[in-house]
Parts: C-alpha cells; sequence; structure tokens
C-alpha cells in the first residue's frame, strides 16, 4: 500500500474481470445492491454489456470492451469491497 502526502491511501485491487463480473451478478441476484434510476449511463452500459462472441467459442469467455466505464466501475467497487459485502450474501455464495 502506497500512500500520498495528501492523506490518500492507494492499494493493489484484484481486478478479475470473471471473478468481478460474477460478485456483480450475486450482488444483484441477492438484492445486496440496487441501481438507482438516475444512474442512466451505468443502466446503459450494462444493457449492452456482452462477451465476445470469438471467446466464448474457445470457452474462455471475454467481455466486449466497448464503451463499458460505467460497468466497469462497479465491478471495482464490488471487488474493493468485497470483503464486507460477501456477508450480505447467502453463506453458500460467498467464495473466498
Amino acid at each position: 500500500m502506497q500512500s500520498r502526502d495528501y492523506g490518500i491511501a492507494v492499494k493493489d485491487a484484484d481486478n478479475t474481470v470473471d471473478i468481478g463480473i460474477q460478485r456483480v451478478q450475486k450482488c444483484l441476484t441477492y438484492q445486496v445492491l440496487s441501481i438507482s434510476n438516475s444512474q442512466v449511463n451505468l443502466i446503459r452500459e450494462m444493457g449492452t454489456y456482452e462477451y465476445d462472441p470469438k471467446t466464448i467459442d474457445s470457452g474462455k469467455e471475454k467481455p466486449l470492451k466497448k464503451d463499458d466505464h460505467c460497468v466497469d466501475g462497479l465491478r471495482y467497487l464490488v471487488m474493493g469491497l468485497w470483503d464486507k459485502i460477501k456477508y450480505f450474501l447467502p453463506a453458500g455464495e460467498r467464495e473466498e
């Protein structure tokens, strides 16, 4: 962890895409997370967020990297807070 002169701590994060997507899906499924209607760009992006068909056939799904800044931000948020969020999920859904 690095510390800046102005008091912001910066730490490395686990940004594994497939795990992050699974965790966001769990949070939405179990209503641990909800999205405000005022988040129009996030809602729009979620409607177009999809896996690249070429990667599905190979067995390693990867999302298309197009107009995905808000959904990536949501994924980073969930990944960063996972140690706290997971306790709101059913016990069987709290993978480590």
